[in-house]
């Protein structure tokens, strides 16, 4: 058993004999603690994981690589695909949707394929396209114009503006109803300034870069640099972390959110003081692909798609 802890939280750590984790337990100041527990085969694949919220993960490996995920005993992840290089290129959802990755030469993804669109049932396909600096220029939707985005660059790589809706088409044209921001930002500092466009809002920072204002909202940081507190709108919120600097809670209007992550960083859910399930998130690699919220149904209330939702 290992313990880190620090003035907002505990955590501790259970191991098996082979040094492979098997429950992480975190305390949140006085609320509920929250557990997580794994298992794993003879091979020391992980094949089985238990949710604070209670959500059971099976994992299914074959030929050493994740074959399929189930959820609570029903599919969510099957045909698990993959690239000669290992990258993942595809799988099929519990709802019997398909999803589909392809790469360039330079691995870098150039298309995501969901499937069918529900409502319009065209093929949902979301284009991805780079400058030679190799920067996200355009990321273009089939079905729905409105989800259209294009970045533009400086020469030090620093973002300065951005376009969403129907102007970032495959074919470049403009459209009336384009929402466009421009980035301002120092010459000594590379910090941001101000945003213009749609709205237009003006930033300030400490001395160690930390950001102060956004004309809205005021923060403030701990010693450690971290913001604890944000005081505007009408409302003051609070951020507690733990040892290693995860955000695992935020208290607004005295009411507690806890944040649960997993071992690679990613937020994997979210819960109350008293520890109940406000959501939970799964992952595959590096993409959340499926959001839990509280209800009866054994599978998840949302999908997660490209588009993160």
């Amino acid at each position: 058993m290992c313990r880190i802890a620090n003035n907002d939280a505990v955590t501790s750590y259970g191991y098996d004999s082979h040094g492979r984790l098997t429950a992480k337990t975190q305390t949140v100041g006085a609320a509920v603690p929250l557990t997580v527990n794994h298992d794993y085969n003879a091979a020391g694949q992980r094949i089985l994981s238990r949710s604070p919220g209670g959500q059971t993960l099976e994992y299914q490996w074959l030929a050493n690589r994740l074959h399929a995920i189930y959820l609570n005993g029903q599919p969510l992840l099957t045909q698990i695909g993959y690239e000669v290089d290992g990258q993942i290129n595809g799988w099929t959802w519990g709802n019997f949707q398909t999803s589909e990755r392809h790469y360039d030469l330079a691995g870098r993804v150039v298309s995501v394929s969901l499937g069918f669109d529900a409502a319009t049932q065209l093929a949902d396909t979301r284009y991805y396209s780079y400058d030679r600096a190799g920067r996200l220029i355009d990321a273009i939707d089939d079905v729905d114009p409105a989800l259209n985005q294009h970045y533009d660059y400086d020469e030090l790589d620093r973002l300065i503006g951005s376009q969403r809706g129907a102007m970032a088409s495959r074919t470049g044209t403009t459209q009336d109803d384009a929402v466009v921001e421009n980035y301002h930002t120092a010459a000594d500092s590379n910090r941001l300034q101000s945003r213009s466009g749609a709205k237009n809002v003006s930033y300030s920072y400490d001395a160690a870069g930390n950001l102060l204002s956004d004309g809205v909202f005021n923060y403030r940081y701990n010693a450690a640099g971290r913001l604890v507190a944000a005081a505007g709108a009408g409302q003051t919120i609070g951020y507690g972390y733990d040892a290693i600097g995860q955000r695992v809670g935020k208290t607004v209007a005295g009411h507690l959110t806890q944040y649960f992550y997993d071992e690679q960083g990613h937020l994997a859910g979210e819960y109350d003081a008293g520890g109940q399930l406000i959501q939970e998130i799964i992952w595959l690699n590096d993409w959340p692909v499926a959001v839990l919220k509280p209800g009866a149904a054994p599978t998840p209330d949302v999908y997660a798609t490209r588009r993160g939702a």
